[in-house]
Order: C-alpha cells, then sequence, then structure tokens
C-alpha cells in the first residue's frame, strides 16, 4: 500500500518570562524548514496537559496526546517540539517521547520563525518519525522539565501560557482537551483565559497555616481553538473577596514588618492590627468573617453563605491594579471560584485568619450589645 508522506509537528512554545507550551499542528516545509500548514487526515481524539511546579524553582510537563487517522491509507508524518528562540539555558530540559508506548529517536534542527501577530519565533524543534497505519490510533507522550517564569504584570506572581492556537490546524475539531497545573503554592486568585471551560479547584494542606499546593483543571470539548491559555498566579485577594463579599473589607495590616519577621509563634500576634471597621455595617462584617472561613472551603450551616461564596466563576478585566493604567487596562479573563472542601479542618486557619476573625467576632459583639442596651 503507498504511504501518503506528510510533515507534521507538535507546537511547544516557551516565553523568556513564563513557561508556555502549545498544541500539536501539521508542518511542511518552507525554504528548507518547517512550517505550520493545515491538515486533512490526523484528527486529535483527545490532549491531557499536565504542568507541575517543583521544588527548585522548574515545571514538570506531561503531554499526552491522542491521534486517529482518518483514511484508509498510511500517513508518515515528522513530528516535533519547537521552542521559542530565546535566550541560551530556556532549552527544554529531559525531552523525551513514547509512540505507542516506546522511546523514539529524535532529532534537533531550528524550525522557521512561524510569525503570527503577537507571537514569538520559534527555535529548536525536537523532530521524530511516525506512520500512521489506516484508521489507528496512536497515543504520542512528552515528558520534560521547564524553567519556572516569574511576575509578567502587575499583581501576577507566575503565568503559565500554552499556545492552543494551532490545534485547530487538525482536522475538525478536537474532542477533548484537559488542562491541568499543579503549584506549589496557594494563591487568592487563578485567572485564565476567558476560552477554555472551568472543572474543578482542589486544594492540598498537611498542617495548619501550610498548605502545600492547588490544582486547576480545565476542560474543553469539540473544541476548535481560537487563541491561546494563559493562567495567571496571584496572592491578591482583594478582588475576588469583593466580588464574593460585595465590596471592601477591613484590611489587616503587619504594624512592623522587619521585627514580624524576627518574631517567633504567639510573638507575631503583637504585629497585626486590622484597620477601621466604622465604615461597614454589621452584615458587611459578617460577609468579610466568613470569607475567611470560605477560602478554605468551609461548608456554612447557613446555606445563603454557601449560595454567595462557591460556585462562581468570575469573568472580568485583570490584573485590577492595570485597569484604567495609561496603555494598558487589563484582559479578559475567567477567575477560579472558591469550592466547598469535605475536608476543611479549622487547622487549615493561620494565626493571620485566626486574628482577623477574632477582631471582627469583637467588633460584632460590641455592636450587638450596644444595641441590646439601647
Amino acid at each position: 500500500m503507498k504511504s501518503s508522506a506528510v510533515s507534521i509537528f507538535v507546537l511547544i512554545f516557551i516565553s523568556v518570562t513564563a513557561p508556555a507550551w502549545a498544541n500539536d499542528s501539521e508542518y511542511g516545509n518552507h525554504s528548507g524548514s518547517p512550517a505550520p500548514v493545515k491538515n486533512d487526515a490526523i484528527t486529535m481524539t483527545s490532549e491531557d496537559i499536565v504542568i507541575t511546579a517543583r521544588t527548585d524553582g522548574y515545571w514538570d510537563v506531561s503531554a499526552t496526546y491522542v491521534f486517529t487517522n482518518t483514511t484508509d491509507k498510511d500517513v508518515a508524518l515528522t513530528m516535533g517540539f519547537p521552542e521559542i528562540a530565546g535566550d541560551p539555558g530556556k532549552e527544554f530540559l529531559k525531552f523525551k517521547t513514547l509512540v505507542r508506548g516506546e522511546p523514539v529517536k529524535l532529532a534537533v534542527k531550528k524550525s522557521a520563525p512561524f510569525l503570527k501577530k503577537g507571537s514569538e519565533p520559534l527555535g529548536r524543534v525536537h523532530l521524530f518519525e511516525v506512520t500512521f497505519k489506516p484508521n489507528e490510533v496512536v497515543t504520542i507522550q512528552h515528558d520534560y522539565q521547564m524553567e519556572g517564569g516569574g511576575s509578567v504584570a502587575v499583581a501576577i506572581e507566575k503565568t503559565v501560557q500554552y499556545v492552543t492556537r494551532t490545534g485547530a490546524m487538525w482536522k475538525g475539531p478536537i474532542g477533548r482537551a484537559t488542562f491541568t497545573i499543579n503549584t506549589r503554592e496557594v494563591y487568592e486568585i487563578i485567572a485564565w483565559s476567558p476560552e477554555f471551560n472551568f472543572k474543578s479547584l482542589t486544594r492540598n494542606v498537611l498542617q495548619k497555616g501550610v498548605t502545600t499546593g492547588m490544582s486547576l483543571v480545565l476542560e474543553n470539548t469539540n473544541w476548535t481553538p481560537q487563541g491561546d491559555l494563559a493562567v495567571d498566579l496571584m496572592s491578591d485577594e482583594g478582588f475576588l473577596r469583593g466580588k464574593a463579599v460585595g465590596g471592601d473589607c477591613p484590611e489587616l495590616k503587619i504594624t512592623d514588618y522587619s521585627a514580624y519577621r524576627k518574631a517567633k509563634g504567639k510573638e507575631r500576634l503583637q504585629y497585626f492590627e486590622v484597620s477601621s471597621m466604622d465604615e461597614f455595617d454589621s452584615d458587611r462584617l459578617r460577609l468579610c468573617r466568613n470569607w475567611r472561613y470560605a477560602r478554605y472551603g468551609y461548608t456554612f450551616k447557613d446555606t445563603t453563605l454557601n449560595k454567595r461564596f462557591y460556585g462562581k466563576v468570575y469573568t472580568g478585566k485583570y490584573p485590577p491594579h492595570a485597569v484604567n493604567m495609561e496603555g494598558f487596562d487589563g484582559v479578559e479573563r475567567k477567575m477560579a471560584p472558591l469550592m466547598p472542601d469535605p475536608g476543611f479542618t479549622p487547622a487549615m486557619l493561620n494565626e493571620e485568619d485566626l486574628f482577623y476573625l477574632k477582631a471582627l467576632r469583637t467588633e460584632e459583639r460590641r455592636r450587638r450589645e450596644a444595641k441590646d442596651a439601647n
């Protein structure tokens, strides 16, 4: 049976400021270098992308793709993962590929730039050969490490990017695309490109005041990518809290940060204070106090609080500090909702939470007693 020769590449884009990856796409040649083309024979049945933060600041990436040859002919492919052209030291580490569960030989060459509006040129590309039998379903897995990213915008601590627009080059829509981001820290806000659908968010807590990480899962089905995935990880709780409680809350402040850092245990409490509560009515104080519990997934006996705090995916411009800044008004993002956690225990509350809760309870009690006295 005669084989049809097709060149195909899996795009994994890496930016200098943040880790970034991308969907598979088919490539042909342009001036002797690979360049993207439309594929009308192979469909992407599914993709499972798992990006996990490491203790050394790098990210482990595992990308598993399932492809289907929709023709009754052999299709011979040259597949590869390109890298964004950038500084030395930003290349993939420990890169390996399995096809049908077996390791394949890799070659590294320079890719065509593949420049599009807002994109960066490609650099090296990791190449390997695959031949699909008629109507065959093939699983391809890539595992490697990448250097972690840092701040790329106001209030954003880390951004994970995955260039998905190239997935539109396969035949038909992608059957299912699942993206899992595993962090080693807890972030008050996890925001992402609005094209992607929220599936779940979980936390892991091992001991009082120490949360070991979060897992965000996004999933699209029967999907033709229009843009790229960007996941912003932030520790600024004010925006999401404001959405949940309907406005501002009293703020917890540290009066002497240098002394606070040197203090240990309960000694640190003397450096906490809560800002004035005079401008907040009792209903707002109640919501602000319970927000502290909702952050950890506490299931309230008052069902109206569960309805207010949990399960809402917020959409808006982010980061909020950039909105109305000259020349930049933020980017459209979805924001992960708070979710009830059946495993909640009081041990999840740290010393800051406990101080804040006590301060608000004391003020609420003072107001009740004053009202009763009148």
